[in-house]
């Protein structure tokens, strides 16, 4: 577990210092309702405010339209 912390210190860490550099305000991330979208969307919020643009694939199912939905808003993005 303290390897997933430190990576996501390091991640968080990363997020941020970009951030400051593109002197942005914030995040816009893309939720697809799958895993790497659900990470990232989690990893913005942790930095800074973020939106989320609800996105499925022709591929998503509606569970996937569902699950991006729910995280949007457990964020509050």
């Amino acid at each position: 577990m303290e390897n997933f912390k430190l990576l996501e210190n390091k991640l968080i860490n990363f997020l941020d210092s970009y951030l400051k550099s593109s002197k942005a305000s914030g995040f816009v991330v893309g939720l697809s309702g799958g895993l790497d979208s659900a990470v990232v969307a989690t990893l913005c919020a942790k930095v800074a405010p973020t939106k989320a643009l609800i996105m499925p694939t022709s591929n998503s199912n509606k569970q996937n339209l569902a699950d991006a939905i729910e995280l949007s808003k457990s964020l509050n993005i």
